[in-house]
């Protein structure tokens, strides 16, 4: 005859139940691992609108050395095309920064220095060629602070975006 075998029921261990430390510990990685996430949305988002900007100020800059090298260039057709090709440079990627979108209150901080950079440059664009077209000094004074205020704000955007990374204490 058969025998039929039992088998044999051991008791399943529980899981083991996470301290309250464990808890919190596996929370504060998780948001920590969420805020880099986050920090890296941000920065893929600026890359391209800070180049073109970057890149518009640096044209910009080399036709105003150009110009204060040889004022006569005003009047040249060249330089008038490239310098509106420069500022409108300028001006569309200003306007795509201000479109940027921080994604936590690290990058805002980051966001409300970009956005006031691009007011700068912004103001730069839409009157540097009334400036230069009327020979305005005072204009261009102003024009010149704006530059000049832009400068420290993006100094310290630099240093808010290389620390971006660093933990929360």
């Amino acid at each position: 005859p058969k025998t039929e075998e039992k088998a044999e029921v051991k008791p399943t261990a529980k899981p083991k139940e996470k301290t309250a430390e464990e808890k919190a510990a596996e929370e504060k990685a998780a948001a920590e691992e969420k805020r880099l996430a986050e920090n890296q949305a941000y920065r893929d988002a600026l890359i391209s609108p800070f180049t073109e900007f970057n890149e518009g100020i640096s044209n910009f800059s080399k036709q105003s050395t150009k110009l204060a090298d040889n004022p006569i260039l005003m009047m040249n057709q060249e330089w008038i095309i490239e310098t509106v090709t420069a500022l409108y440079q300028i001006r569309a990627a200003a306007h795509e920064l201000k479109a940027v979108e921080p994604t936590n209150d690290r990058t805002k901080a980051i966001q409300d220095l970009m956005n006031q950079i691009a007011d700068h440059y912004i103001y730069v664009a839409d009157n540097y060629p009334s400036a230069i077209d009327n020979r305005d000094v005072a204009l261009l004074e102003s024009i010149n602070n704006e530059i000049e205020a832009s400068t420290g704000k993006l100094n310290e955007a630099i240093i808010l975006a290389e620390n971006l990374d660093n933990p929360i204490e």
